[in-house]
């Protein structure tokens, strides 16, 4: 494991070598037919979704670190440990390697634990944490510790695990491997009996990070209480976690050790019963899953709600992301038809198995043979035989950009057959013939070369760690680039509600004949009535929002309609008419289904909705467009709310909330435990995606009235939102249950407190800031980064408003740039031609020269597909340090400390570090190539001396408390100690209550693992309510921050990424201290500095810096200096 930049191995001399996917020789071997593909597919799903997941008599844990580990691994094992015990009923125990004689010492462990544990049917996994190398004979070596001289100690005891290994590759028992060290994949060797699995930190020749918050360590324990409880093979264990974007350091490393036909070992708890029906006891039981996504797992006994992601088998579906496009040889030349039944079989007559997994083929080639590509996920690929057959191409995350793009039959997705040059269907010409010949060398690669890229130790392209190829291919020849798509799927959102698409013609021709020629011109489609079985039919019209006019008058009165894209591909087909001419329309099935539902039996309806009513294809109509809709939405008459179809509790949860908001019966409800059922419906209905998107807080809010429908049921939003607030105050005192919902529950806060509204609905003052709206949604989900900020725009109350609705105001928008800012304020103008970063700016620009304060650089707004990390600036903070993030498991969970700043509107700032002095003349951003440049004035005042652990999962560590001073623990900790924990504020903000010093010390005496206090856990099991008062607001300020202690000798918290000599500096407009980083630019040789993030230093909080730096000077002077923030 890697430590800090300075730690490095000692004498290890090591020839790098390419690992291979499947090692062979490239001998043109081909598959004999189609049927043995399919046999061999069917065997590989099998792998993955064994049919008896209870296989286990009994499973034993041994987890594994060094007597003198150095790298500080004993929380992670003790984590491990617990969650194996306590929640999967699994044996567990946690060995020591000692520094003596270590290979014969843990020989005699695994002798011991064979013999005890490693019978048939059972399940032994092994676990180790700490270094590791491997010798010039590509041999696995643990050792304890770094050899550096100037640690003064002998040179670290070793083993040799390659020579251990294969006396559990020999057990009867089925081995599941888990190495979190360096070099970890040199221990994938064959297996001769049982199961035996390997999960690697990394690959053979990489190293991976140390203990912390994104070791491999803790993002297993992440991804295994993902599942929740249900059963779940260690392919889709390892899937997941190759798939966390956010949090993963290096591609981990899957292999299966024995036979890959065997099927993939199976995790799941040790119990009979899997299932209770009480409510009650699932609030209550809830407290023991923890505040945070590495705290203890939901146990299976509380999961009473189905996982969305279990299949039929009650094994979790395989989770989304990259999926390996692999090159299948068959050895007779196919004809069209033929490769169509292929494709056919895929789809519709496949087993199940490998239609739940989705296999997919893209294309296919005629050579001397048949070149088939098909898509497939990580966990299939890993259990096809190893034969030249089949060969590793690359990670994709889409199907073919070719095939999306070229023009639909009316009835089956078109597939592509290349004979030499030409396509057999000569109606589409996309591709010239350079081009087929440039894709025709390119797929000639694929042979030993290309072959060679190892599917395991390599990452995804621009996911992970680089790729290393033996000979490259140019992706975008094989995946041709279609300029024309700019909407990707991302998430679980679907594509961008804003995405662009190639239109056909008659699409087009759809929009010119109804086109917008108006500054409030906007479209209506008047949905025809219709049974539920006859094709959708409507109209489009154009209207305008303009008073006055006559379109205009036209309106009279129509509905908006507010849902989630979804997934899936626009195949469902409508019919528009305009101007009498009849278009047929391709919709998604989210909306299709939205539509069939709301259409009336006897009369049109008249709805506003974005994919039909704005030309998606055209940016300029959208920017256009995105300015009038919370006009449209405010002016509609009703938002109809899509949540989607209906489920087997939907309709229970709709018809209790119409119980619920009688307040004559909501005590009984809440009491009567026959109830358990609808609370828990209740609760999935609040999951559901709709509640998660940023767009439908301005939807929602501007609503004059709404409606929320579910299948064939609705309920009025009033009502929802009344019962929302029971289901959230009733809730237990953990509210571990509203952490799956807490959408729905700040949607229906911000429906009602976002405005001050009249009588009749209509919106008479804003009350937050853009700066607040993009600060509190900020875990809200957009699938396009502009839409962080355009979603809400109109509910600021410093952006005008852009729709005009009189003569007048149409007169100002004619008038000067500077009469127009003078008349509205600064205008924030929507444009998604204009690059991301440079919408950002616009916002910080706005938000600083409002209010004269640069506390936006502290909160974490940003998305993280919105920039690349090598362009974004150290200055623009992204979700992934939000205080509150999501799990995989809808659940959401502390993942930061929350922000010292706070949040802005919410009356006095929490500190005035800067004095209240606001940001200079001198601050502005860079320009030419400097573009990512910012630059503040302000001045250093100390910097950082020594560094602690960081607080991973809120854990105050021993080390804190000797740094802190606190050596005898029986009396009160030292004042600026326990004020360096709770920041010198209370949890409101407010001065720190004077119980606290107590309550800390009481806190100290009831942590009993090896002087560490686990905050979590004591929270869970302390009685008094001070002390987990005191506790909770620990968990806000340190949680991933490190303890510092600066030249002065002052303490502080400091950001994970700190480091020593980092500057404590003041900044003007900031209300925090901030720690910057000095770099040289090793170009121009100018000095820049990298934003590090806000600090609290105690006792320079409040404004002390000034006189500090006054008395330090030689003329009384503070030594202020502009730096150059990148």
């Amino acid at each position: 494991m890697e430590q800090d930049e300075e730690d490095v191995f000692e004498g290890v001399g090591i020839d790098v070598f390419q690992d291979y996917t499947h090692p062979k020789a490239f001998d043109f071997s081909h598959l004999s037919s189609w049927d043995t593909f399919t046999q061999d597919l069917s065997r590989a799903c099998q792998s993955v979704f064994p049919q008896h997941p209870a296989k286990y008599e009994g499973v034993h844990a041994l987890l594994m670190n060094w007597a003198e580990d150095d790298l500080g691994t004993d929380i992670e094992l003790v984590d491990m440990d617990a969650l194996f015990r306590d929640h999967f009923n699994y044996s567990s125990e946690i060995w020591k390697i000692p520094s003596q004689h270590s290979e014969d010492a843990l020989e005699r462990k695994l002798s011991e634990v064979k013999v005890q544990f490693g019978g048939e049917n059972r399940l032994l996994i092994v676990y180790y944490g700490g270094h590791g190398r491997h010798d010039p004979s590509s041999r696995s070596i643990w050792q304890a510790y770094l050899n550096r001289k100037t640690l003064g100690k002998p040179k670290s005891p070793t083993l040799s695990w390659s020579t251990l290994q294969p006396m559990l590759q020999r057990a009867l028992c089925d081995v599941l491997i888990l190495l979190d060290c360096c070099f970890a994949g040199s221990a994938a060797r064959a297996s001769i009996n049982g199961t035996n699995e390997l999960l690697a930190a990394c690959g053979r020749e990489t190293t991976t990070a140390a203990v912390t918050d994104r070791s491999f360590t803790r993002n297993l324990l992440r991804k295994i209480k993902s599942f929740n409880g249900q059963p779940f093979t260690v392919n889709q264990l390892y899937e997941r976690l190759i798939n966390d974007r956010k949090r993963i350091d290096k591609t981990p490393q899957y292999a299966a050790l024995s036979d890959c036909a065997r099927s993939s070992i199976v995790l799941a708890p040790v119990r009979s019963e899997l299932a209770v029906n009480d409510f009650q006891l699932s609030v209550q039981s809830s407290t023991e899953s923890g505040s945070n996504d590495s705290g203890p797992l939901t146990s299976a006994s509380t999961s009473l709600v189905p996982s969305s992601e279990t299949g039929a088998s009650g094994l979790s579906s395989p989770s989304e992301g990259p999926r390996v496009l692999i090159a299948v040889s068959l050895a007779a030349e196919a004809s069209v038809p033929e490769v169509e039944l292929w494709k056919n079989w895929l789809s519709t007559d496949a087993p199940d198995d490998v239609r739940r997994l989705e296999v997919t083929m893209e294309t296919a080639f005629s050579a001397h043979s048949t070149l088939v590509l098909v898509s497939v996920p990580i966990s299939v690929w890993n259990h096809l035989p190893d034969t030249s057959a089949y060969r590793f191409v690359d990670f994709i995350k889409s199907g073919n950009l070719l095939a999306c793009g070229a023009k639909q039959s009316e009835q089956h997705e078109e597939i592509f057959v290349v004979k030499g040059n030409a396509m057999t269907d000569d109606s589409s010409s996309i591709v010239s013939d350079e081009g087929y010949q440039s894709m025709h060398d390119s797929l000639s690669l694929l042979g030993m070369d290309h072959a060679r890229i190892n599917h395991l130790s390599n990452a995804p392209s621009g996911l992970l760690e680089p790729t290393l190829y033996s000979q490259s291919i140019d992706r975008s020849i094989i995946v041709p680039p279609q300029p024309t798509l700019a909407g990707v799927v991302l998430g679980d959102l679907g594509i961008s509600r804003w995405a662009t698409y190639a239109l056909s013609a008659s699409d087009r021709n759809l929009y010119n004949s109804c086109p917008l020629t108006g500054y409030c011109d906007f479209r209506i489609f008047t949905l025809r009535q219709g049974s539920s079985n006859e094709p959708i039919e409507g109209t489009l019209m154009t209207c305008s929002l303009e008073k006055g006019t006559s379109s205009f008058e036209k309106i009279q009165s129509y509905e908006a309609l507010s849902y989630h894209w979804g997934s899936g591909n626009a195949s469902f087909k409508i019919k528009i008419v305009t101007k009498g001419v009849p278009t047929t329309f391709n919709v998604r099935p989210n909306l299709h289904a939205a539509l069939n539902q709301l259409r009336l039996p006897d009369r049109p309806r008249k709805l506003w909705i974005d994919a039909l009513c704005i030309n998606q294809s055209d940016n300029d109509e959208k920017n256009a467009q995105v300015p009038l809709i919370a006009d449209i939405y405010g002016g509609a008459t009703q938002v109809c709310v899509w949540l989607g179809e209906a489920s087997m509790d939907s309709s229970l949860a709709l018809n209790f909330i119409s119980r619920i908001v009688n307040l004559d019966d909501v005590d009984r409800l809440v009491a009567d435990q026959r109830n358990a059922q609808e609370w828990i419906a209740l609760s999935s209905l609040m999951k559901r995606t709709w509640f998660r998107r940023r767009w439908v807080v301005q939807e929602i809010a501007l609503a004059v009235r709404a409606t929320l429908y579910c299948g064939d049921a609705h309920v009025d939003w009033s009502d929802f939102a009344c019962a929302v607030s029971f289901f959230e105050a009733i809730e237990s005192e953990s509210h571990e249950i509203s952490k799956s919902v807490v959408g729905a529950i700040r949607l229906a806060k911000a429906s009602s407190n976002l405005f001050r509204k009249s009588k009749d609905g209509q919106v008479l003052e804003r009350l937050f800031s853009l700066e607040t709206l993009i600060s509190t949604f900020s875990d809200f989900q957009t699938s396009r980064p502009h839409d962080t900020i355009y979603s809400v725009l109109n509910l600021a109350r410093d952006v005008p408003t852009s729709a005009a609705k009189s003569d007048t105001e149409r007169l100002v928008k004619l008038a000067t740039p500077r009469f127009t800012q003078a008349a509205e304020g600064t205008r924030f103008m929507v444009d998604y031609n204009k690059p991301f970063i440079e919408v950002c700016k616009e916002f910080l620009r706005l938000t600083i020269k409002t209010d004269g304060f640069l506390d936006i650089i502290c909160r974490p707004w940003v998305p993280e597909e919105g920039i690349s990390e090598t362009e974004r600036p150290s200055w623009l903070l992204t979700t992934s340090k939000a205080a509150w993030g999501m799990r995989p498991d809808g659940i959401y969970s502390r993942a930061n400390a929350d922000t010292l700043v706070g949040l802005p509107d919410l009356g006095k700032r929490n500190y005035n570090a800067s004095k209240s002095f606001k940001v200079t003349d001198k601050w502005k951003f860079g320009e030419g190539q400097k573009v990512r440049s910012m630059y503040v004035e302000g001045f250093v005042i100390d910097s950082i001396k020594e560094k602690k652990p960081y607080a991973a999962d809120g854990i105050i560590f021993r080390e804190w408390l000797s740094a802190g001073g606190w050596t005898d623990m029986s009396a009160l900790p030292p004042d600026e100690f326990w004020r360096t924990l709770v920041a010198d504020r209370g949890r409101n903000g407010v001065n720190p209550p004077m119980l606290y010093p107590r309550a800390c010390r009481a806190a100290l005496e009831q942590s009993v693992k090896g002087g560490h206090v686990h905050t979590n856990t004591l929270i869970r099991d302390v009685r008094s309510t001070s002390v987990a008062n005191f506790l909770q607001r620990v968990q806000e300020v340190i949680w991933m921050r490190r303890l510092i202690i600066t030249e002065r000798n002052t303490l502080g918290l400091a950001p994970e990424m700190s480091k020593k000599r980092d500057l404590i500096c003041i900044l003007y407009g900031c209300s925090v201290p901030v720690a910057l980083r000095r770099m040289v630019d090793p170009v121009t040789d100018e000095e820049y500095f990298t934003f590090i993030g806000e600090c609290y230093v105690h006792g320079l909080m409040d404004g002390e810096a000034f006189a500090l730096a006054t008395s330090r000077s030689d003329n009384g002077m503070i030594a202020n200096k502009v730096f150059e923030l990148r």
